[in-house]
């Protein structure tokens, strides 16, 4: 999760312990010594309800004339309580209290998380939509579902064609949506009510940026305060952690299709010799 720890973590010297976030076992450690072996479907339920949330109101939006793209974008608007809920869950310590329970006032979670879910949404479409565009516009051969099993010629231009797409892809969401997230998600987590505590301790004011709003201020970060605030060392450590669980999904895939492919191989193997 892209918040900050405290200043001591982030200042630690090699003597003292290594910042927790800074490894995925420390991370699955620490999850486990607060809620243990349900520590990873903590807010698993909120999900759902935002999956479900996002669902019912695509389908009321695409019976509205013109909407297209935007659709996905006043659902993800419409469900900020959701979202921020979601957030608290799973970076505070375990509550008796129904995520529905703990749903920030929609009216400040709106003001507070509009513009970065705004930046989100657009960096996730140009993620999708940057890399067609380009691979159009190098006649890259693309196969199209309405064309059924019709298969595109080769062409040997592919070799460099595929792997440049793939470098357009990695640079906008590193560049892009990693950093629009790591905002979104400390303004989320600058919610978070003062009387609930996050499982790993990050400086709430967010280097004094904060004003509470008993004193008249906000309540919570904005956005530019939330990307100034965010120092080098959590930058690299954010990037370090996507590295690491990309590598462990790829590990995944490989074990799965290492188990699953020989079993289909054997079942129509068998299917065969029975026909």
């Amino acid at each position: 999760m892209p918040v900050n720890e405290d200043a001591d973590a982030e200042t630690a010297s090699p003597s003292q312990p290594r910042v927790i976030t800074a490894s995925l076992r420390a991370i699955n450690r620490l999850l486990f010594s607060v809620a243990g072996l349900k520590a990873n479907f903590r807010g698993l339920a909120c999900a759902l309800a935002i999956a479900v949330g996002h669902g019912l109101v695509g389908a009321i939006l695409r019976g509205i004339p013109f909407i297209g793209l935007a659709g996905s974008l006043i659902a993800a608007l419409a469900l900020v309580q959701l979202e921020t809920a979601w957030v608290h869950v799973v970076i505070s310590n375990p509550s008796s209290l129904p995520f529905y329970r703990r749903l920030p006032p929609f009216g400040k979670t709106f003001e507070a998380t509009c513009v970065p879910t705004l930046v989100y949404w657009v960096t996730k479409m140009l993620s999708g939509t940057v890399p067609l565009v380009v691979a159009s516009a190098l006649g890259l051969p693309v196969w199209e579902p309405r064309h059924g099993k019709e298969i595109p010629a080769y062409d040997s231009s592919v070799n460099w064609k595929a792997p440049l797409i793939a470098l357009v892809s990695l640079a906008i969401y590193g560049f892009l949506v990693i950093p629009a997230q790591a905002v979104l998600v400390r303004v989320q987590a600058s919610l978070l009510p003062p009387d609930e505590d996050a499982i790993v301790p990050f400086d709430r004011s967010f280097e004094g940026t904060v004003e509470p709003a008993i004193v008249g201020g906000k309540g919570y970060v904005t956005w530019r305060d939330s990307l100034r605030t965010f120092t080098r060392a959590s930058w690299i450590r954010l990037y370090v952690l996507h590295v690491k669980t990309f590598f462990v999904q790829m590990a995944l895939w490989v074990v799965f299709a290492a188990v699953v492919v020989p079993v289909v191989v054997l079942v129509a193997h068998k299917s065969n010799k029975a026909n």
